[in-house]
């Protein structure tokens, strides 16, 4: 039971961080979007330009709250209990 909880929570933070990294990457898209937009001046690009603003606003919010829940894993992660099944090593044996 201590092992499979063991697995689940650190399969828990690796799905954080890899959700965490997924944001970050739409994030410097979107922001690439909008610096391309920005140089073309035309009527269309700007009203591009509005949208895509406030898809980097929303991915803004989505990367810090991903950026809260790896912070509170990692916090809940202290929290936890040494695991000595995985720190103790075997001596030498006959």
């Amino acid at each position: 039971a201590r092992v499979e909880r063991m697995e689940a929570f650190q399969k828990k933070g690796a799905d954080l961080e890899k959700s965490l990294l997924e944001a970050k990457k739409k994030l410097s898209e979107a922001q690439r979007r909008v610096q391309e937009l920005e140089k073309a001046g035309t009527d269309e690009a700007k009203k591009e330009l509005e949208e895509a603003k406030n898809q980097e606003k929303q991915l803004r919010k989505e990367e810090r709250s991903c950026e809260k829940k790896v912070e509170e894993h990692r916090r809940e992660e202290k929290k936890m209990p040494w695991n000595i099944d995985t720190l103790s090593k075997e001596g030498f044996s006959k």
